[in-house]
C-alpha cells in the first residue's frame, strides 16, 4: 500500500516537472531577464524608475516607467536598431523579469514611418547604450 502512493507521487513529480520544463522551453523566446546593475539617465539626470532587461536574443530592453506615452524602447544591438512600444506588450514580473505577450520584440524600429522619426542617433558601446527618444530626451543606458 505505502509503496502503491510512493509509485503514485513519483510520477505525479515526473509528470509537474516535465510540464514546467516544456512551459520554460516554450517561453523562454519571450522572456527577458532584468539586469540589476543596470543605471539609465535622461538628459543627465538618472531615472529612478527605470529598469533594463536582457532578452534572449541579445537585445537589451530599457522599461521606463509608468507613462500613457510609448516607454520601452528596445536596442537590437546586432542590427544597430532601437525600437519603441508600450509597456502594454509586455508583463513585468518583477523582480524576476518581463515576459513579452504576443512576440519576442514588439516593439517596432523608431525609424519606421508609422512614427514620422528620421535617426534615434544611436551610440553602441561594449555595455552602453545612447539614443533619442521620440520626445526628444537622450537617454543613456549602462549595464
Amino acid at each position: 500500500m505505502i509503496l502503491s502512493r510512493q509509485r503514485i507521487f513519483l510520477s505525479t513529480a515526473l509528470i509537474v516537472l516535465a510540464a514546467a520544463v516544456v512551459v520554460v522551453w516554450r517561453l523562454k523566446p519571450f522572456f527577458w531577464s532584468r539586469i540589476w546593475s543596470a543605471r539609465v539617465e535622461s538628459n543627465g539626470s538618472p531615472l529612478i524608475q527605470a529598469r533594463v532587461y536582457r532578452g534572449s536574443q541579445g537585445y537589451v530592453m530599457l522599461y521606463l516607467g509608468a507613462s500613457n506615452d510609448y516607454n520601452v524602447y528596445v536596442v537590437r544591438i546586432p542590427s544597430q536598431q532601437v525600437g519603441v512600444t508600450g509597456a502594454y506588450y509586455f508583463w513585468f514580473i518583477s523582480p524576476l523579469g518581463a515576459l513579452a505577450k504576443d512576440s519576442p520584440d514588439p516593439s517596432i524600429n523608431m525609424t519606421h514611418d508609422k512614427f514620422n522619426y528620421a535617426d534615434p542617433h544611436l551610440k553602441l558601446a561594449e555595455h552602453s547604450a545612447m539614443f533619442e527618444t521620440l520626445k526628444g530626451q537622450t537617454i543613456h543606458a549602462k549595464w
